[in-house]
C-alpha cells in the first residue's frame, strides 16, 4: 500500500466525479440508481486514470481515495452550521438511514474506483512515449478534481458565513454588499490558482513532465470555455483570462513539485511492477 498514491488518485477520482456531474446535468438524471450508476462511472474513470498512470500495481489506493473523496466532501459540509442542523434534522427523522446512504456512496467510490484501477492495470504500458501522453489526462483529472476541492471548500466558507449573518441580524444589517459580492469573487479566484496549483503539484508527483502539465491545464481551460460558452456567456476577456490563469497555475504547482523528484524520474518511466515516482 503507496499512502502517495491514495493521496495522489484523490484528485484524478474528483476530477471524474465533477466530469460525472457534467454529464447528469446534460442527461438530466435525477432518480437515485442513475445518479448512484454515474457516482460509480465516475470513481470508475478516475480509478482507471489512477492506476493506468501508476507504474507499479495499483489496485487498492485509488479506490480509498476515492472512499476518502467522499469522505471529505460530507466532512466538509458537516463542519458547517447548516450541514449540522440538516444532520441532526434527519438523524432525528430517520436515525440508521443517514448512515446507510453514506455508506452505500462511499461503497459505489470505493467498488469503481477499485473495478477502474483493474481496469487501468490491464492496459497499461509505461514506455517512455505513451506513459508522458497519457500523463496529459492525468493532468486533466488532476486539475479539473484540485479545482473542485477548493471550490467546494471555499462554498462550504462562503456558506457558513451566509447563515451566521442570517442568524446574527446585527452582522446582516452592517454587511456591505458590494464588498460581500467582491470578496466572493476574489476568493473564487484564488481557490482556482490554489487548486489548479495542486493538481500540477500531484501531477508533477506522479510522473508528469511539465509539457502534459500545461497541456492538462489547457484541456481543463478547455473544458471551463466549453460550458462557459454553453451557459451563453459572451465575456471572452474573462474565458481567456481563467484558461489562462489555470494553465500559468498548474506549471507552478508542477515546478514546485519537481523539489526533491530524483533526476532519472524525469528521463525513464520505471519498469512494470517498479516503484512509482515519489509523491
Amino acid at each position: 500500500m503507496r499512502v502517495g498514491w491514495v493521496v495522489g488518485t484523490y484528485f484524478p477520482v474528483a476530477g471524474g466525479f465533477v466530469l460525472g456531474i457534467i454529464f447528469a446535468i446534460q442527461l438530466q438524471a435525477g432518480s437515485v440508481a442513475a445518479l448512484c450508476g454515474l457516482g460509480a462511472a465516475a470513481a470508475f474513470l478516475g480509478g482507471y486514470v489512477a492506476a493506468r498512470a501508476s507504474a507499479g500495481k495499483t489496485f487498492w489506493e485509488p479506490a480509498l481515495g476515492a472512499a476518502l473523496f467522499v469522505g471529505s466532501l460530507v466532512g466538509m459540509f458537516m463542519a458547517t452550521t447548516l450541514g449540522s442542523i440538516l444532520t441532526t434534522a434527519v438523524v432525528a427523522v430517520e436515525p440508521k438511514g443517514m448512515t446507510k446512504h453514506l455508506l452505500i456512496t462511499a461503497g459505489t467510490f470505493f467498488g469503481g474506483a477499485l473495478l477502474g484501477a483493474f481496469v487501468g492495470e490491464k492496459v497499461q504500458t509505461v514506455e517512455r512515449g505513451s506513459h508522458q501522453i497519457f500523463m496529459i489526462v492525468f493532468s486533466f483529472f488532476a486539475v479539473l478534481g484540485g479545482i473542485f476541492i477548493t471550490l467546494f471548500g471555499f462554498t462550504m466558507f462562503v456558506m457558513e458565513k451566509t447563515v451566521r449573518m442570517v442568524m446574527d441580524p446585527k452582522a446582516a444589517a452592517g454587511a456591505d454588499a458590494a464588498q460581500l459580492a467582491a470578496d466572493t469573487l476574489r476568493g473564487t479566484i484564488l481557490a482556482l490558482a490554489f487548486g489548479s496549483f495542486l493538481g500540477g503539484v500531484v501531477s508533477r508527483r506522479a510522473g508528469a513532465r511539465i509539457g502534459p502539465i500545461a497541456l492538462g491545464g489547457v484541456l481543463t481551460g478547455g473544458l471551463f470555455v466549453a460550458l462557459i460558452h454553453r451557459a451563453g456567456s459572451a465575456a471572452i476577456a474573462g474565458i481567456v483570462f481563467l484558461t489562462l490563469g489555470v494553465i500559468f497555475c498548474a506549471v507552478i504547482g508542477g515546478l514546485i513539485g519537481s523539489i526533491g523528484l530524483r533526476p532519472q524520474a524525469e528521463v525513464v518511466p520505471p519498469a512494470p511492477g517498479g516503484p512509482p515516482p515519489r509523491m
